[in-house]
């Protein structure tokens, strides 16, 4: 097929499916589609306000799989200390090419823009884009790195719709088949500080065990497993004992939702196909967001301090991909090269984040509510809940809690309760009310 009939094919594809599916991006937000031809490349940029533009950009195939091989290797080997600084400007030099190909020609639609979404085909799906390198205009020898101005996420196709969640990050696994070592047991102890509920997990039967009779895993983080993802059908397992094996297909197989599935170590695949597969099926199963280096990482020491930064910054509120940004952020500051911090992606949500205030839902209704947040029903239920406020319910307390939706309907007070009617999406926000102390489901007698 001749390369414009090509182009102006994928153009159709792209908007229309931008179309029928109603991929809506949030403000401030930008999604980036690549296809590589023999001797082109294709960026399809999307924003809140939906198709922007379809860039065709000329290329030697071959020089620009140079390029990429070239800047893999260098940021996914750890850096020789005698000669790091030279191997950080090498990247920066590669960085820049690749940048001018792949961001340059759209930069116009990125001004306002704080979060990319990138979607990438071929080739690039092991391209660590954190590590992109924009020098400055009036000093060639400064610049950015693409993590320092955007937070990034990944989606394997634009088929593939990401829905945000919200969670209390109360049930949060930690998982290494290994023995613990020393900087494993740091991050737990540390997690464990963020997270006071969190479980340690190190061996297979424990594991397949809350896989299956778990509702749903706030957190799920793998230490210690190498995960190789060959041909679609034949999977190595991700640890093997006496006990038996843990795979991929455990994970597809469990009863559980999975909000955050993290690989810290090694995650390698046969191809850039297989691994997309993989990413695409866990994210159409019952999880909702992956976090995995795309080349192999050999210095976990690094890599738990940057998911330590990474929880700190959830717990105070960052979204998933703000909060990954942030901690590669810190972790560059002493660790300038790349290697460290640049081949951690996530895959899938990356608007979810911690709210503090579903704590004040009992743990029947935050059930409900995450269930439904995985699950989303249209119309939502509605519940018929019990709010206690911090004080005696006044006029302006009823006018406040109205005034979050329509669709709330008060059916009584009486001191400082309030039964009323409410969808369960809009628990969240009544949650949010800094006068509202707890949200129940009714008794049978009122206190």
């Amino acid at each position: 097929m001749h390369v414009k009939k090509i182009i102006a094919l994928i153009a159709i594809l792209e908007i229309s499916n931008q179309i029928l599916l109603g991929f809506e991006l949030p403000k401030y937000t930008a999604l980036l589609s690549y296809f590589l031809h023999e001797n082109d490349l294709l960026i399809t940029v999307f924003t809140s306000e939906g198709f922007q533009t379809l860039r065709r950009i000329p290329l030697e195939r071959d020089e620009f799989l140079d390029s990429l091989n070239a800047f893999e290797t260098r940021v996914s080997c750890p850096a020789d200390p005698q000669r790091e600084d030279s191997e950080i400007l090498e990247i920066k030099v590669i960085g820049t090419a690749l940048y001018n190909l792949l961001l340059g020609p759209v930069e116009e639609y990125l001004t306002e823009v704080k979060h990319l979404v990138i979607v990438p085909t071929g080739p690039l799906t092991t391209l660590p884009f954190a590590a992109l390198f924009r020098p400055n205009k009036d000093d060639p020898g400064s610049g950015d790195y693409l993590i320092e101005r955007f937070s990034l996420s990944y989606l394997p196709s634009i088929l593939c719709r990401s829905k945000s969640s919200f969670s209390l990050f109360e049930k949060v696994f930690i998982v290494n088949f290994a023995n613990f070592g020393p900087s494993e047991m740091h991050i737990v102890e540390e997690t464990h500080k963020l997270f006071p509920k969190a479980t340690k997990v190190n061996d297979v039967l424990s594991l397949k065990k809350y896989l299956k009779t778990e509702d749903f895993i706030d957190v799920l983080h793998i230490f210690g497993g190498k995960v190789f993802i060959g041909a679609r059908e034949s999977w190595a397992p991700i640890y093997s004992s006496d006990q038996g094996t843990f795979s991929l297909t455990d994970l597809l197989e469990s009863k559980a939702y999975i909000d955050l599935l993290i690989f810290s170590d090694s995650f390698e695949s046969s191809g850039e196909e297989a691994l997309l597969y993989a990413i695409e099926i866990l994210l159409a199963a019952r999880i909702n967001t992956i976090i995995c280096p795309i080349n192999p990482c050999s210095n976990p020491s690094a890599s738990n301090d940057l998911f330590l930064y990474f929880y700190q910054c959830l717990t105070n509120g960052y979204t998933k991909a703000e909060a990954l940004q942030a901690a590669q952020r810190e972790v560059l500051k002493n660790h300038p090269h790349p290697f460290f911090w640049a081949n951690f992606v996530l895959y899938g949500d990356w608007q979810g984040k911690m709210l503090s205030c579903l704590s004040k839902l009992d743990y029947n209704l935050y059930q409900l509510f995450v269930n439904w947040q995985h699950k989303p029903s249209d119309p939502p239920p509605i519940l018929e809940v019990l709010l206690t406020f911090s004080h005696p319910i006044s006029e302006q307390d009823l006018k406040s809690l109205q005034s979050v939706s329509p669709f709330i309907h008060v059916l009584g007070s009486f001191g400082a309760f309030v039964i009323a009617r409410v969808p369960i999406p809009l628990l969240k926000e009544v949650a949010q009310l800094p006068e509202v102390r707890s949200i129940s489901e009714v008794p049978e007698i009122i206190p």
